[in-house]
């Protein structure tokens, strides 16, 4: 039925009326609420841009801008209209990104006019080059100043970890956004919400976005979340749990904090046991490739390579083997991170794995 209007002459009608009727702030609301719900599928989503919703919707919001009502439903129409990558462009053209930031930052509020608000904006960083124009207009600012005055609204939560994960794609944006206190408010966002798992999904994607970034960069007092994205890991414990996407994104964040040298100590003394127990259940194959190159950064520090061998951490990565020994991807980072393990721990190494066999399921798996 969706499909049919959209396709009729109504969105065409619609749109002039806006036209005739700019001042009407009911016209302007009731309209941007008929198309946030008709732009519900790429298709339904190009046909309305092809009528010029899109500029419409934006003329709604400016005209509107004090208009609690017309803003929230405006912002909700953008939200469902910058999925598609051209309409993205489209609405950058458009300038849009500094209206919706100018919404967040007089309504912040506003729960659903913030949830809104936050959900297009994310929708336009994700595409190359969007994310660090939005950085130049102070978006990570906004997102974390409307995200600390609505602490407990889970999709404000949800929608502003999107954001920020998708602010922190571009190299030169995730230093200032961890500066900025990012990964702290993405920490509490763990802590506050750990019953939900779509909050923790972002939050947790969010975190592993930030964290890969060159040890230079990082000052470790500067970064939180690790015991937060290991307790969410924690919380998914199972063979179903584990198969989620929360615990995929959660031991992908581990995989990616274990890459910078200022964070290994702590993933050492905190999460390795639990990427062990995820290990021992092998119940994804993307999951447990993330594990296995958690363990395989860590080895990175050398230091770490005896009290891995001692805490048998080459054990669960050949758990990995037996679980996927099919899976291309999986056996190859089960291979270089044993080698990694040799390389730091030469004869402890090379002991360690002979002791429980590795030759042999190695040459049963090639």
């Amino acid at each position: 039925e969706v499909a049919l209007v959209v396709h009729s002459a109504a969105p065409g009608a619609v749109v002039r009326a806006m036209q005739r009727h700019r001042g009407s702030a009911g016209l302007q609301r009731d309209a941007c609420r008929l198309f946030e719900r008709l732009a519900n599928s790429d298709s339904c989503e190009t046909r309305l841009m092809e009528c010029g919703v899109g500029e419409q919707v934006v003329e709604a919001l400016r005209a509107h801008r004090s208009d609690k009502a017309v803003v929230r439903a405006a912002l909700g129409a953008l939200w469902n209209l910058t999925l598609a990558i051209p309409h993205k462009a489209r609405f950058m053209q458009l300038e849009v990104g500094k209206d919706i930031l100018d919404m967040l930052a007089a309504f912040k509020d506003h729960a659903e006019l913030a949830g809104a608000g936050l959900g297009a904006l994310s929708n336009l960083a994700n595409c190359k080059g969007h994310d660090a124009a939005l950085n130049e207009l102070q978006a990570p600012r906004v997102v974390l100043q409307t995200m600390r005055a609505l602490p407990d609204d889970a999709e404000v939560q949800r929608e502003g970890s999107r954001c920020l994960g998708t602010l922190g794609f571009s190299p030169g944006s995730k230093v200032p956004l961890i500066k900025l206190g990012a990964c702290q408010a993405l920490a509490d966002v763990l802590d506050n919400f750990s019953s939900s798992p779509r909050v923790c999904v972002e939050a947790c994607r969010a975190l592993g976005t930030l964290s890969s970034i060159g040890d230079e960069d990082l000052d470790s007092g500067l970064f939180a979340g690790v015991p937060q994205v290991c307790a969410a890991l924690e919380s998914r414990a199972s063979v179903k749990g584990l198969s989620s996407p929360l615990a995929r994104e959660a031991c992908k964040a581990l995989m990616q904090m274990a890459k910078a040298r200022a964070l290994r100590p702590g993933i050492m003394s905190t999460c390795l046991d639990v990427i062990m127990q995820t290990l021992r259940l092998g119940a994804h194959p993307q999951v447990d490739l993330f594990a296995v190159t958690a363990i395989h950064n860590l080895a990175l520090d050398t230091a770490n390579v005896v009290s891995l061998l001692r805490r048998e951490a080459h054990e669960y990565v050949m758990k990995a083997l037996t679980h996927h020994p099919r899976d291309p991807v999986v056996c190859v980072a089960v291979l270089e991170t044993l080698a990694c393990l040799c390389r730091g721990g030469e004869r402890a190494a090379s002991a360690a794995l002979a002791k429980i066999g590795a030759a042999d399921q190695i040459r049963r798996v090639l």
